[in-house]
């Protein structure tokens, strides 16, 4: 899954869905969402990190564009984060 910005919104449902009915083994996810900084601008953040934390086979790649947290500039190429 790609969403950045307030386009994260229908993936925030499929992961409640996930969520709610214990699907968790069911798939493997992979989200990748750009976001400006890491305070304003990362929508559901608790909500993202609870979860993805402690679950190996989902992935939460942020690509932050702005800032010190910058993790991924806008013109590189989508390299997994380490």
């Amino acid at each position: 899954m790609i969403g950045h910005g307030t386009g994260i919104a229908p993936f925030i449902s499929m992961l409640n869905k996930i969520e709610n009915q214990k699907w968790h083994d069911a798939y493997a996810i992979t989200l990748v969402y750009g976001i400006r900084d890491t305070n304003e601008s990362f929508l559901f953040k608790d909500m993202m990190l609870k979860f993805f934390d402690g679950k190996p086979q989902h992935k939460l790649i942020l690509a932050v564009s702005r800032g010190e947290d910058t993790l991924m500039k806008q013109d590189q190429a989508m390299d997994p984060l380490p």
